[in-house]
């Protein structure tokens, strides 16, 4: 085993049975309780029957419909990956040498630092306040051996988001040698005004890539289909090493479609954040902390019971929501938090429901 590794863990999936239930809700994954597009699941249909093909290793069709949606960055500039999460590895592989430094926040896709740490690469976190990317931390954590700055925004499992001011602000002040990373897997679902996945910076001369994902708002998670736009010297190293058919013809053609239904797309996007809104405002009720998000998930803070007298914490929500069939999943390391993923109207009715009969229990 290369000795980088050696201070890796597997990753841990978010649960998905329990013993004795046949169909537990499963909250654990930030998955779409809603079905893909129609647009996307026909052209699922249409695909099948060429499955005795291998598919097109240059990813055309896929990256041309993301450069028509996306007409500023030049189809050179796109590549396809296996979720976004390839797109990352990508990058780490493509770009670090033994003794580069990586600088994350706090919290983040907890598979940035293990792409990192695998490629020999330091790894600096920078501590976030009120439960978002702290701008001023990530700089002063940067130095001359830092190869890359990687922010998701919005956050997981905060659901917190940076404003495009802070992002640009941060731009501006990294070191020329730095790549700025800007994993944006939630994008979708973000309705204010001051954010930006960070496309509107981006330059085929510069230093930001941004990745994308259909996993999420799209509901294909199941494909495994992401992408990135990246700066044209980013682009020619990951060409380098990307395998020539690292993205199946299914995924290709159906995320196409579905990048073509945007009417659809709004329509899941809507569903989500009202569900989220009023699931949010009555948790709130029940004396649980909602750290505000604009994901499909929610961040919830229960007392400490050390400190504030209470035994009702993140644990004992967890055992009692997955004693009625419902899996969420512990975030933070502690017995304080629980994430909750956006299921339906129904599903999230039934979660408060079961929070409320935890609370008053």
């Amino acid at each position: 085993m290369k000795k980088a590794l050696q201070q890796l863990r597997p990753f841990k999936q978010g649960r998905r049975i329990i013993d004795g239930v046949a169909k537990p809700l499963k909250l654990s994954a930030n998955e779409s309780p809603y079905a893909p597009s129609p647009k996307a699941l026909q052209a699922y249909n249409d695909i099948v029957g060429d499955l005795n093909r291998y598919p097109d290793g240059g990813q055309y069709i896929l990256r041309d419909a993301l450069h028509r949606l996306h007409p500023h960055i030049p189809l050179d500039n796109i590549i396809a990956s296996n979720g976004s999460d390839e797109g990352i590895s990508l990058i780490m592989r493509a770009l670090l040498e033994g003794g580069d430094h990586v600088v994350v926040s706090q919290n983040g896709f907890v598979m940035t630092e293990t792409h990192a740490i695998s490629c020999g690469a330091k790894l600096i976190k920078a501590p976030e306040q009120d439960h978002k990317v702290h701008i001023d931390a990530v700089l002063r954590a940067v130095d001359d051996n830092t190869k890359i700055v990687a922010i998701c925004n919005p956050n997981n499992p905060t659901g917190t988001y940076v404003p495009i001011r802070e992002i640009e602000r941060l731009n501006a002040n990294l070191p020329p040698h730095v790549i700025l990373m800007l994993d944006a897997a939630y994008a979708e679902y973000v309705d204010k005004a001051d954010y930006d996945d960070g496309l509107s910076l981006f330059s085929p001369d510069g230093r930001i890539v941004v990745t994308r994902t259909f996993s999420k708002a799209y509901g294909l998670p199941a494909l495994r289909v992401g992408w990135m736009a990246a700066p044209s010297a980013v682009a020619d190293a990951v060409h380098r090493i990307r395998t020539p058919f690292n993205v199946n013809a299914i995924a290709q053609h159906v995320a196409a479609a579905a990048i073509e239904d945007t009417e659809y797309l709004q329509t899941v996007v809507d569903k989500n954040n009202g569900v989220r809104e009023r699931f949010c405002n009555r948790i709130t009720q029940l004396g649980i902390t909602v750290i505000p998000s604009v994901t499909n998930f929610v961040l919830l803070r229960f007392a400490d019971s050390d400190k504030d007298g209470d035994n009702k914490d993140g644990t004992g929500a967890n055992a009692h929501l997955l004693k009625h069939g419902i899996i969420p999943r512990p975030a933070g390391g502690c017995d304080k938090y629980l994430r909750i993923s956006m299921g339906t109207e129904q599903d999230m009715q039934l979660v408060g429901d079961k929070l409320q009969q935890y609370m008053e229990s």
